[in-house]
């Protein structure tokens, strides 16, 4: 081996060819990585590159003992795709000492760098997760497969475990460094044997018995590791003492499984791969109604802030109600709604009952469409006044609007001559436009219309859409869901204030605390239960 008087292996690397049983091999120039009895340098051949490990410790029969078990216990056992490919065992002379090498598969980095390089640059919250459990998923594989074939690796930390990407995206890992593994002695031929009381792994990522002299090491100690190496991706940090940092506060189940991997003691953990995989089978069912629930509940409280913004933005000086009736602000107040508004996140009743999720409010000329008229169907009308509340929480807000009385809609014939109406007898009138001409919808309501050279054409949703219109002083109330006007029971008790305001022409303390203690349970779960 080299002294203090001879140039270091790097350098002697340098010189020449690496020449092996299987044949010569580059230096690359670079060092992968450095153990306390091995250093492992990249070479080259044939276009392909390989990482190779040279044991660098001399005379210690132990230690040689256990690199070479390293490599022969392990090629007794079946291969796997998450586990690192070992091709050569080779006893080399560079210079005039000599190696013991592993050649093994070159991979692009190491999970330490790949945390350092990838994750930790990763700023959206569900693609940083997705990376993280697709790890411990290929993690707990190639685990599995070695507890199956009774191995245990005693060694499980970043540094250990093998990347490939392709455009920062995980193609293969793979767990690699099996020189302090636990084969068992009935079924592997080997070398080496574990002395009592010897140090076993990194302290920080293996399991409390492994710092306990004389203490058993099992499968759940590999389990144990898993748990630090998840940790550790998501904290930054292993876990220590009594009281574990929470990794996943947003996925419980995920943070579920990192936590009972975790447990001091032994018999509380997993105590093999398949006990984790039947957990995670029994709480995906949970989980997936969970990330529907948070999902939802998101959707909620997301409408609730948005709603108070934007009544804040338009509103300046709002202390609890407020009308708006210049068009302009009216078209900014909607309009701002519109940029807020999914179609999902927000309910509308009319001062009739009528209810269903809030459509966008769209001007036309001096009137408003409620919907979109090109995807067939609106409702249009006068908007006259907004009526605003913000009450003393966000989530008891809402809006009405009233509408102004306006004619109803002038039917043409299929000469396009103007039809004699009588006046309606409902709040509401109703029309088809087919190819921009207001027609009566008795004439096209089974789907069909003959025009004026007497062709039946059929109505599609390129040729015609139906409006509605509203013709009488009349109120909407739109308010996030989850509240009173889609919760209530009986909904008269909505529809009722809604006329109210109407008649009254506007909002009052009386109407409002009226309404409030009249619907003071009517909130749905996703508000309840964050009061």
């Amino acid at each position: 081996m080299t002294t203090s008087n001879k140039p270091s292996l790097y350098q002697q690397l340098k010189e020449s060819p690496l020449q092996t049983d299987i044949g010569e091999f580059s230096f690359s120039s670079e060092q992968l990585g450095n153990g306390g009895n091995s250093t492992v340098f990249l070479f080259e051949r044939n276009g392909k590159k390989y990482a190779i490990k040279f044991l660098t410790v001399n005379g210690d029969e132990r230690k040689l003992k256990r690199f070479i078990d390293e490599y022969f216990t392990f090629a007794q056992c079946p291969s796997h795709e998450n586990i690192l490919p070992q091709y050569h065992f080779d006893k080399v002379k560079i210079n005039d000492d000599f190696y013991y090498i592993i050649i093994s598969k070159k991979f692009d980095c190491s999970l330490k760098k790949f945390k350092e390089i990838v994750l930790d640059n990763i700023e959206d919250k569900q693609e940083k997760i997705k990376n993280i459990e697709l790890i411990f998923n290929l993690l707990c594989k190639g685990i599995h497969h070695l507890h199956h074939n009774s191995i245990i690796h005693r060694d499980l930390k970043p540094e250990n475990i093998y990347i490939n990407m392709k455009e920062n995206k995980i193609e293969d890992l793979v767990i690699g460094d099996f020189g302090i593994a636990h084969f068992d002695p009935e079924l592997y031929d080997r070398l080496s044997e574990t002395r009592g009381g010897e140090r076993l792994a990194n302290y920080k990522f293996s399991a409390p018995e492994q710092s306990v002299p004389g203490g058993e090491t099992t499968f759940a100690s590999d389990i144990f590791a898993v748990g630090q190496i998840i940790q550790w991706l998501i904290t930054g940090d292993t876990h220590e003492g009594s009281k574990r940092m929470r990794a996943l506060p947003d996925h419980p189940f995920f943070d579920a499984i990192i936590d009972k991997c975790l447990a001091s003691r032994q018999e509380d953990r997993f105590q093999s791969i398949d006990e984790i995989n039947e957990e995670i089978r029994n709480l995906d069912g949970d989980r997936e109604r969970f990330l529907r629930e948070q999902s939802f509940e998101k959707r909620v409280w997301d409408a609730i802030y948005d709603l108070d913004k934007i009544i804040r933005q338009t509103c300046t000086t709002i202390r609890r109600i407020e009308t708006l009736e210049n068009p302009k602000l009216i078209e900014e107040f909607l309009t701002n709604f519109n940029g807020i508004n999914t179609r999902e996140n927000f309910w509308c009743m009319n001062q009739d009952g009528g209810d269903n999720y809030a459509e966008n409010w769209n001007k036309k000329d001096e009137l408003w469409i409620m919907g979109n008229f090109k995807d067939g169907f609106g409702v249009e009308c006068k908007i006259d006044k907004i009526h605003v509340y913000r009450g003393n929480t966000p989530y008891k807000n809402f809006f009405i609007i009233q509408t102004a009385p306006i004619p109803k809609f002038e039917y043409l014939d299929i000469n396009g001559n103007p039809i004699q109406r009588s006046e309606p007898e409902y709040y509401k009138d109703r029309a088809y436009f087919f190819e921009g001409k207001c027609i009566d919808p008795r004439e096209a309501d089974n789907g069909y219309y003959r025009d004026s050279t007497g062709v039946s054409i059929e109505l599609t949703r390129e040729n015609h859409y139906e409006l509605e219109r509203i013709l009488i002083k009349y109120g909407f109330m739109v308010a996030p869901i989850e509240t009173p006007i889609n919760k209530i029971h009986p909904y008269t008790i909505a529809s009722d204030f809604i006329k109210a305001v109407i008649e009254n022409d506007g909002l009052t303390e009386k109407l409002v605390d009226s309404f409030e203690e009249k619907t003071r349970s009517g909130y749905g779960w996703a508000i309840k239960e964050s009061l």
